[in-house]
């Protein structure tokens, strides 16, 4: 393998027990379990939270089985572990039960009887599949026939091959028997698919539980969300407590690498997530980056100002020719589709500093000088200013900077008014990008589905004390180490780069 710090599963086979035994008497435990990990402190067991947040207990073991893990998966908490906020756990979707020899399916928070024995046969299930306990639960509405459609929760195959993974509203698409071995079933538990489950609108597809343990030849990774993170040894592997024999053989391809475990966190994380407003859930893609770990470079295709016919290409190809590894979308422009766009071909009028030629572009043209502008001076360090005029009063020698309109949030508190947006503005739903600040943590954001007064809300969801809006739309494009999250949309007359320092 080319990264030789990754961990090799060949490591443990004749050293484990030993180094286990050392390693779990005398480790420190200061450190925090990746996202999405079941851990286990004085008998009671916990859930890192999928932000990493919280930890989640699980208050009942009938509620811990709802998820389908199993004891052998819960490694000793940390000292870490145990100083984050505790929450206890909703119960999970999908798991069969007996309670006094009445059978339930537990989803959406409550238990859900069987009308009868060939319904319960009908929607495909086994008495052996049910776990015996005693469910806390309300009692939901009663499956009162094989042609109802599967609940949230669970797994079902159709005349195909294809396993599906049934939620209230759609399907999600189960790619691999080891993806599903992740969230913890084996294919006899898949319960074939009716005419109902298969009415439901093909989502995206399922991804691998958080938390999970993948073998993927030979390198361990721990996955969390749709990134994957490695152990640079086999004392950390150790150190966590974790159980080669939880490990899932599968590829890993298409998740992003996050780093390593025990080294320090990365730079730039990626993170798709769904954030909660006044104004509904939105679901969001977004770069975070820590602006004292990671070079910014802002870039513009053209060299010098551009009235017309300007240069443009995709965002990948300003990541690969900055050497960056992560990017977004800049500036609004006139593309050549749009008919109100004659005569000013992929122009822009905003203020975009050129890293490559350390000028910044459209400096002098008196054109959008009361808009927000993010500069990173010389030393790294990210400044956000309300108007660029005001900038060029603080006479600040920079490397990097982008503006765009309008200021969504000023001081945590959103100041863009609605009425003053044009109509595509205030009642478009679609992608829209974002920049915001908080201290040295910067967030790049494309939210989806969205008004650029809905994305406001939704930067001051994030934490940002300051933020304005990008371009979308079409244009809309986010790459993580060498991948799109989003587009690649249109090609592009400026863009925002990450660089490895």
């Amino acid at each position: 393998m080319k990264n030789e710090h990754l961990l090799k599963t060949s490591i443990f086979f004749g050293s484990l027990l030993i180094c286990l035994f050392f390693v779990r008497t005398a480790r420190a435990a200061t450190f925090l379990h990746p996202h999405g990990s079941v851990v286990i402190s004085q008998g009671t067991i916990y859930r890192i939270s999928d932000n990493g947040q919280a930890l989640e207990g699980f208050d009942t073991p009938e509620k811990y089985f709802s998820y389908r893990y199993s004891f052998a998966q819960a490694a000793p908490a940390t000292s870490d572990d145990l100083a984050l906020p505790h929450t206890v756990i909703a119960w999970g979707d999908g798991r069969l039960f007996l309670e006094q020899g009445v059978g339930y399916q537990v989803s959406g928070g409550t238990k859900h009887g069987f009308v009868s024995q060939d319904a319960f046969l009908g929607q495909g299930f086994k008495f052996s599949q049910a776990k015996v306990g005693t469910l806390n639960l309300p009692v939901g509405q009663v499956i009162a026939s094989a042609a109802e459609a599967h609940l949230s929760g669970s797994f079902v195959i159709d005349g195909t091959g294809t396993v599906w993974y049934m939620t209230d509203t759609q399907r999600q698409g189960v790619p691999s028997i080891a993806l599903l071995n992740s969230w913890g079933l084996n294919f006899s538990e898949v319960v074939p698919a009716n005419a109902n489950d298969l009415a439901k609108p093909a989502g995206s597809l399922l991804s691998y539980r958080s938390g999970s343990l993948i073998n993927d030849g030979g390198v361990i990774w721990v996955i969390e969300g749709m990134g994957k993170r490695s152990f640079p040894s086999t004392a950390c592997f150790i150190n966590f407590g974790y159980n080669l024999q939880n490990a899932v053989v599968a590829s890993t391809l298409g998740y992003a690498d996050n780093g390593t475990i025990c080294g320090p966190a990365p730079a730039v994380t990626y993170e798709r997530k769904t954030v909660a407003t006044s104004r509904g859930n939105f679901s969001v893609d977004i770069l975070t980056a820590d602006a004292s770990q990671v070079k910014v470079v802002t870039d513009t295709a053209d060299d010098n100002d551009c009235l017309n016919n300007c240069q443009v290409k995709s965002l990948i190809d300003f990541v690969n020719q900055n050497q960056g590894f992560a990017g977004i979308h800049g500036s609004y422009f006139c593309p050549t589709s749009y008919p109100e766009c004659a005569g000013k071909t992929n122009s822009f009028y905003w203020k975009v500093y050129n890293s490559r030629l350390n000028k910044m572009i459209n400096a002098h043209n008196n054109i959008k000088e009361d808009m927000p502008f993010l500069a990173f001076d010389t030393s790294g360090t990210a400044h956000f200013f309300n108007q660029y005029k005001d900038l060029i009063s603080a006479n600040l020698p920079i490397t990097a900077g982008i503006s765009n309109e309008p200021l969504l949030v000023q001081n945590g508190q959103i100041v863009v008014v609605e009425s003053t947006l044009d109509d595509k503005q205030r009642t478009v739903k679609s992608d829209r990008g974002g920049l915001g600040l908080t201290g040295q943590t910067l967030y790049a954001v494309i939210a989806h589905s969205a008004t650029v007064f809905d994305l406001a809300y939704i930067m001051q969801a994030l934490g940002a004390d300051n933020a304005f809006n990008l371009d979308g739309g079409g244009s809309a494009a986010m790459v993580y180490n060498g991948v799109y999250k989003t587009g690649p949309g249109r090609l592009l007359p400026n863009a925002l780069v990450f660089v490895r320092k």
